[in-house]
């Protein structure tokens, strides 16, 4: 062996480290930096679950758990091994000013990297990374609380980034230091006096960069106000919104680097792309990603750039990757499943003497163990002891809980073995003491909570899970209770709370009940939407997507099932145990994880009976036609049968879905172009898919079945079903294997109630005739209607041709998908179906647009005769039956001081406070579609609406600079109809002047963002609706009992004075997200039952 001094850290070369090579870092004269992305691990923020469909971005490393040391022993082998020197990591904290700083080692993996065998042979340094205004602090907390903690924690440790002997800090959202200390001044003198303490405290001063993509002098002026010595990129493609940039992607980033560069130091930030979906579902956003080489093109440039600055300039040998590990956002060059060492490689050969490196990798088992964090449970009390005062915890994290007061163990008559018996007055398990951090302390992005009970009385108030209160500093936290015959959860965050509910009568029996929440996105002023979910017995009861800014922080409570163990987030202050628990709980699970509805009956063992079944999801990003990718299944199959649905259009290269390799867990899929196509694709393509155990089934009154079919050629030939049916059963498949490189469809026709013929067709230009056989996977459904543990299936058929045409299932189906597949031969022109995806997502939709898409490679007419298409679409249905989208189909807004001019075309209505004089009133006008629910009903079938949002995205247009209320904002019926090509204020509809509903607020009571007082939404916030008035008007335009003329939303107040005013967004916006609409939950009355009454 042979050791090596370089800055002060020791290297030694060729020695293992728990099976994990000591790197072999190539010469290099250039410092290059990676920005570090520290959230994988599950739990405090989004975790894996969100990336695991996008196939292409899967680590080498798993879908690991950072908080294991034995990870960054590869990463850091990766990293010097490829000429990277050290890591800047986005450094989080939200401890309150003033205070001691508290810090998350969940979102920041230095103090694990401190426990790697490999540490000393990276560097590290930190950027600063401030969310919002309210994470900013005052420049006296900065200089004392928060550097004495980084110099303690940071600067003190040889292995921190230098240059020249200076400590690197990075600030990521330095704009929101000017807001706080009210200058760009100021923010200089608090960085001059950070250098000047750390020169006392014996370093050479400090170098602070700040995070600027914007090249313009405007911007890079304040970044000079403020003080800082240089600035850098995140990800170089931020900001610009080209699906085709591709060409042009790495001269933009090189014209971005010099051209702020011009007016400041500038350390080049060099990006593979950017697509961030998976943070920010049906939010496409910008959709860049270049490969290997041109990546190399870039570094190649970047290098020249950086040998051209002037000697002692920190460019010159300074560089960033932008990022290392970002896979939420999409951009990274850590080796994954797609282009392995593809990027690493760009790097090392650019700037470093060293050639390419095909590098070692973990091995199967290494990986298992390195996710083993991530998939088991955070708590599991099993409650199968017999005695003692203590419940285990079957998860590798030992979270053992404590009995306390009235417990008694049941060895028997549980749900799986004994069970635990509360007596509902002084029994609990406590679960964990007050403290700031810790178990049952962390802050948390998503949870799962779940358990069996077995309740002796509903009455009253009964606590099942308790963690984080009301009263401590902050308010955060959630819990689960029991509340006279209701079901609640509640999640709080700084006060700001949103609850979940669902009545629950039953006594003396068992039953399964589930919470889960997720903040998920990054929208208008750093704010994520929160989905909180309810589940009894396996069936989602209520749910509510709501915007709350963040996941929640540090809570210092005790916490506990079966009691409130101090504060809850239900309103009880404490201090002390209250709301006993009255009976007996079986198989309480804490996950980090958001659990899926099939994931929560498998832990909940509600799969008693079959088919085993399972939905899912799959993106491929700039596909490789000859690359296949691995896809998991959540649950274990014999011989699973797996039918795609058809790619979607990102993309216009004829292509069909392939699969092969098929295990217990899991198949590889490629997407497969006609021969003849360039097989050269930028774009993403979308695909749904159903796994079945093969068989044949009854579901309900439904009958359905898998299976495979082989040899299947070029010849027709004829597959008997398994069971009889009635009618003809719908038949989609699937390619199931890859015996022959020769790109083909499959084509179905003849299908009887007893069977139907198949056969694989071959793309044009291929002229042998011959095809090597083929496995076909199928899967056959009745028509109809039908759910399976949560899931709703839509079995139908319809004719298509290759137009797209929009074809809708009657009520939403989330986190589904649908399989189609032509079952006539109308045409025989090689063809294949594709989904239209371009503004939504495939699997989270009311209804697919699809068409039929030719082959062109010999032919490059492209119409083809009307097939009859068989569909089966399948998602979550909703909480209470049926569920629709009504969108706005006329809207406009009249003005008062303008009475003749019509705004129909605008993209933004109006609101104002009313005015005794008409000059000072905006009032806005909408009128919804209803089709989407009558559409789909039968003749003398009505409604009964069980829930209702009428929803309006909502920003302030202005705001006087004297305090003003607006006071409340009412929704009134017009009597009148209206045309938003004509409607003026003098030609406005009369109205009932009877208020449907008034709200002094956007969205929940709750939130802090009132219309009256100081307050005012800036950034955009929805208003909404939610009244039994307002239920009782839509339902009454469904049913024909009120005539849909629409409504007017106006002030409700007469304001002599300057008022504020607010932009509504209009069904004419580009923006489909924002537009009005309503989110209607019903169930449907039968005609008959309507005659009985």
């Amino acid at each position: 062996m042979m050791s090596l001094l370089c800055a002060g850290l020791i290297f030694t070369l060729g020695a293992p480290h728990d099976g994990v090579p000591v790197p072999q870092p190539p010469a290099s004269s250039y410092e290059v930096g990676a920005i570090l992305c520290d959230l994988w691990n599950q739990g405090e923020h989004l975790g894996w679950d969100p990336i695991k469909p996008y196939l292409s971005r899967k680590p080498h490393l798993g879908w690991y758990d950072q908080d294991n040391p034995d990870v960054w022993d590869w990463q850091i082998r990766w990293a010097r091994n490829y000429g990277i020197k050290w890591f800047l990591h986005c450094w989080y904290n939200r401890t309150p000013e003033n205070e001691p700083i508290v810090d998350n080692p969940r979102l920041n993996a230095i103090e694990i990297i401190e426990k790697a065998d490999l540490k000393n042979h990276i560097r590290y340094a930190i950027a600063w990374t401030i969310g919002t205004s309210g994470d900013a602090r005052s420049a006296a907390d900065i200089q004392t609380n928060l550097y004495s903690y980084w110099k303690e924690h940071y600067f003190s440790n040889p292995r921190y980034f230098t240059f020249d002997g200076k400590l690197v800090v990075g600030i990521i959202g330095w704009q929101h230091l000017i807001d706080r200390m009210g200058s760009t001044t100021a923010v200089a003198q608090c960085l001059d006096a950070l250098r000047a303490q750390a020169v006392a405290d014996g370093f050479s001063g400090i170098l602070f960069i700040a995070r600027n993509e914007n090249p313009a002098q405007s911007v890079c002026s304040l970044v000079i106000d403020c003080g800082f010595d240089a600035q850098f990129s995140y990800a170089s493609a931020a900001g610009y919104d080209y699906m085709d940039a591709y060409e042009w992607f790495e001269d933009q980033q090189m014209m971005r680097i010099e051209g702020k560069n011009q007016w400041l130091t500038d350390i080049p930030t060099m990006s593979m792309g950017w697509f961030k979906e998976p943070w920010l579902p049906q939010t496409h956003g910008l959709i860049l990603h270049i490969n290997p080489d041109e990546y190399k093109d870039l570094t190649g440039d970047v290098k020249t750039f950086m040998d051209s600055q002037p000697e002692g300039a920190l460019n010159r040998k300074l560089a960033l990757m932008g990022t290392w590990n970002e896979y939420g956002e999409g951009h990274w060059v850590m080796p994954t499943a797609h282009h392995g060492f593809g990027f690493l490689n760009a790097v090392r050969e650019t700037f470093t003497d060293g050639g390419s490196l095909e590098d070692d990798v973990p091995t199967d088992e290494q990986i298992a163990a390195y996710e083993a964090r991530n998939r088991d449970w955070a708590m599991h009390l099993k409650l199968d002891e017999t005695a003692g005062s203590s419940a285990a915890d079957a998860s590798m994290f030992r979270h053992d809980g404590v009995l306390s007061g009235g417990c008694a163990w049941h060895s028997a008559g549980g749900v799986d073995g004994g069970a635990l018996e509360l007596d509902g007055s002084s029994g609990y398990i406590r679960l964990a003491e007050p403290a700031e951090a810790g178990w049952m302390h962390e802050p948390a992005g998503t949870r799962t909570v779940m358990m069996w009970v077995n309740a002796d009385t509903v009455s009253g108030t009964q606590t099942l899970f308790d963690e984080g209160g009301t009263h401590e500093s902050g308010s955060f936290g959630f819990g689960m209770q029991i509340n006279d015959g209701l079901l609640e959860a509640r999640y709080m965050y700084n006060g700001g709370r949103q609850t979940v509910s669902a009545s629950f009568p039953f006594v003396g029996s068992w039953h399964h009940v589930a919470y889960v929440f997720t903040a998920y996105g990054g929208g208008a002023d750093n704010r994520g939407i929160h989905r909180y979910s309810l589940y009894i017995d396996g069936v989602l009861v209520d749910y509510v997507d709501d915007t709350l800014p963040g996941s929640l922080r540090f809570h210092q409570d005790a916490g506990a099932v079966g009691a409130t163990a101090d504060g809850d987030v239900f309103g009880t202050y404490g201090p002390g145990v209250s709301h006993h628990f009255d009976g007996m709980i079986d198989d309480v699970i804490v996950s980090y994880r958001v659990l899926n509805v099939l994931q929560i009956h498998d832990a909940a063992g509600l799969f008693q009976d079959e088919p085993k079944m399972e939905p899912g999801f799959f993106v491929i990003e700039m596909p490789d036609w000859a690359r296949w990718y691995d896809v998991e299944l959540m649950r274990d199959y014999s011989s699973p049968v797996v039918v795609v649905s058809p790619p979607t259009f990102f993309e216009d290269d004829p292509c069909v879905m392939r699969m092969k390799n098929f295990t217990a867990r899991g198949f590889e899929t490629q997407l497969a172009e006609f021969h003849g196509s360039d097989h050269v694709r930028r774009k993403h393509e979308n695909c749904a898919f159903l796994a079945v155990e093969s068989g044949a089934y009854s579901v309900g009154e439904h009958k359905l079945e898998a299976g495979r079919i082989s040899p299947v050629n070029l010849n027709w030939q004829t597959v008997d079903f398994q069971q009889a049916y009635s009618n003809a059963p719908v038949v989609v498949c699937s390619l199931g294997g890859r015996m022959d490189d020769q790109r083909c469809s499959v084509r179905v026709k003849d299908v009887t109630a007893s069977g139907f013929k198949v056969c694989v067709q071959e793309g044009e230009g291929y002229t042998d005739e011959t095809h090597n056989d083929e496995t076909i996977h199928y899967i056959a459904a009745e028509e109809g209607v039908f759910d399976f543990h949560g899931t709703r299936f839509h079995v139908f058929r319809d004719e298509i041709d290759s137009t797209f045409a929009e074809v809708g299932y009657g009520e939403t189906l989330s986190y589904g998908g649908c399989l189609a597949q032509i079952e006539t031969f109308n045409d025989s022109e090689p063809c294949s179906l594709r989904i239209n995806d371009s503004d939504r997502r495939a699997y989270d939709d009311r209804s697919v647009v699809i068409k039929i898409e030719e082959d062109v490679m010999m032919d490059a007419e492209q119409v083809h005769s009307s097939e009859s298409v068989g569909f089966i679409a399948f998602g979550q249905k909703s909480a209470t039956g049926w569920q629709a989208v009504l969108e706005s189909v006329d809207d406009s807004w009249i003005n008062g001081n303008v009475q003749d001019d019509n705004y129909g075309s605008d993209t933004t209505a109006r609101l104002r406070n009313d005015n005794a004089a008409d000059w000072a009133q905006n009032h806005s006008l909408f009128k919804f579609e209803t089709a989407a629910v009558t559409n789909n009903l039968e003749a003398g079938e009505m409604i009964d609406v069980t829930a209702v949002r009428i929803r309006f995205y909502t920003s302030l247009k202005s705001w006087p600079s004297f305090p003003t209320n607006f006071s409340d904002v009412v929704m009134v019926r017009n009597t009148d109809d209206f045309s938003e090509t004509n409607v003026m204020w003098s030609t406005a509809p009369s109205v009932d002047e009877q208020e449907v509903e008034s709200l002094t607020w956007f969205g929940l009571s709750s939130s802090p963002t009132y219309f009256t007082g100081t307050n005012a939404v800036s950034s955009g916030g929805w208003l909404e609706f939610q009244s039994e008035g307002a239920a009782d008007l839509v339902e009454g335009w469904v049913n024909g009992t009120v005539p849909n003329y629409g409504i007017t939303i106006r002030g409700g107040t007469n304001y002599a004075g300057t008022s504020r005013s607010f932009y509504l967004i209009t069904g004419d916006h580009t923006t489909e997200a924002v537009r009005p609409e309503i989110i209607l939950d019903y169930n449907v009355v039968p005609a008959q039952s309507l005659g009985e009454e």
